[in-house]
């Protein structure tokens, strides 16, 4: 009796196992599925880019140039204990 009730728990468990792995299976293949007729009505389009816009930092007016902040003047780092 009690060999059956525990053959029974592995058979259910098995069956939930594959249960979940033939679903997984399922979702995976269906969700990589790539319909070939919305891919024939594309046009096909080409972009563009601008180059990038080079800064040269000496260039800048006084008022634009990025200000230099040294290891020396900065606070020191608080320290919490």
């Amino acid at each position: 009796m009690i060999i059956d009730r525990f053959n029974k728990k592995i058979s259910t468990r098995v069956f939930l196992i594959q249960i979940i792995l033939c679903s997984a299976v399922l979702l995976s293949v269906t969700g990589c599925w790539q319909n070939n007729k919305s891919g024939q009505n594309r046009e096909i389009t080409h972009e563009v880019f601008k180059a990038p816009q080079v800064t040269i930092l000496s260039q800048l007016p006084d008022s634009n140039r990025p200000t230099t902040i040294l290891l020396e003047d900065a606070p020191k780092p608080v320290v919490i204990e």
